[in-house]
């Protein structure tokens, strides 16, 4: 028997026979940005089966069911962030990236602590939000803390150990640090400020941090186009990225045809900012169905890819042209210069204290 049984944002998926629950995963009802326009995004989070219970195709049951429920609700996107070559058969493909960029203390230890500091307090949540909303308003995978937010969950994974410091002018928050308490690591998992005179205070604090653990490296988890990094480059850093197979952070289409209508006015911003005469009917085909969208008068231009290959182009993770070499995808030569303004790629980088 399998139940869906909903607690506020979260609906779990329970599979259960002779009366013992064995299988189960949720369903968090979440909002992620596409570049300015936020999207319903279903987090798939707790899958798990019972040891014993293995093996029985009691977990493909329960994906099934996840995704028969946000078929019915309406999402947009799912994700998630699993096992390695496990998903695909549910539709899932890479579409996240992850980065952390190495800075030697020997160099940060330069850095000057401009601003004050103090712990963080629960009242701080609603700056929290609102400092990390507006860095985040335009970028693509983060998502969007609701007014409902409760605060963080996670440091570098579950059980990780983590403080929160606030930047202050005064009265005034200038920003916040998330890092790790473990003795082993000195990591500045997120990091969120009004603006870069905060910097210094930030990578001094860490280089503090470094030195009081005897760690010669500090490392920056952010998305390579942080401001913060961009900072850091002064004091030089080795930056790591990483683009996991089949594994950690994977996407899907759910309803494709709201998924696209919901991102015709960023399209339609996309080839306005790159000066771009063409404004037409743009074709999207998928295993899904096709769907047409007006952006102006002009000619037809069509994307025919599999579901999976069309969330990695929404969320950035790979280009169209890039695209175009496999196998499954059939664009047109002529069509690529207006895909790849339409679909451009980036760093769909997730702060990894909101990975679910």
């Amino acid at each position: 028997m399998i139940e869906r049984v909903v607690e506020g944002n979260r609906t779990s998926i329970l599979l259960s026979t002779d009366g013992q629950e064995v299988s189960r995963a949720s369903v968090l009802d979440l909002q992620m940005r596409v570049g300015n326009i936020p999207v319903r995004l279903g987090g798939i989070a707790g899958v798990s089966t019972e040891r014993e219970h293995r093996g029985k195709g009691y977990s493909r049951q329960v994906l099934n069911e996840c995704l028969a429920f946000q078929q019915e609700a309406g999402f947009d996107l799912s994700a998630l962030f699993g096992i390695p070559d496990y998903y695909p058969k549910y539709g899932y493909a890479s579409a996240f990236m992850e980065a952390a960029a190495e800075v030697r203390l020997r160099y940060a230890e330069r850095a000057q602590i401009v601003y004050a500091t103090r712990p963080m307090v629960s009242e701080d949540l609603p700056v929290i939000r609102a400092i990390y909303n507006q860095m985040t308003k335009a970028r693509t995978a983060t998502l969007v803390r609701e007014d409902d937010w409760t605060g963080f969950r996670r440091g570098s994974d579950w059980k990780s150990r983590f403080a929160v410091e606030m930047i202050v002018d005064g009265n005034i928050v200038l920003g916040y640090m998330l890092y790790e308490q473990n003795l082993w690591q000195c990591d500045l998992i997120e990091a969120g400020y009004v603006g870069p005179k905060v910097f210094s205070t930030m990578l001094a604090l860490m280089a503090r941090d470094a030195l009081e653990k005897r760690i010669d490296t500090i490392k920056v988890f952010a998305a390579p186009d942080d401001s913060f990094l961009a900072y850091c480059r002064r004091y030089g850093y080795r930056l790591n990225i990483d683009y996991p197979a089949q594994a950690s952070g994977m996407a899907r289409v759910i309803n494709q045809s709201n998924l696209l209508h919901k991102m015709e006015p960023l399209f339609s911003q996309r080839l306005q900012q790159a000066g771009c005469e063409w404004a037409g009917k743009l074709v999207v085909e998928t295993d899904l169905g096709t769907d047409q969208l007006d952006l102006g008068p002009n000619d037809t231009r069509t994307l025919r890819v599999p579901q999976w290959m069309l969330a990695q182009l929404v969320l950035g993770y790979r280009s169209v042209e890039d695209a175009a070499f496999e196998t499954e995808a059939e664009i047109a030569k002529e069509d690529l210069p207006i895909l790849d303004i339409l679909f451009p790629e980036g760093f769909p980088y997730m702060w990894i204290t909101d990975h679910f």
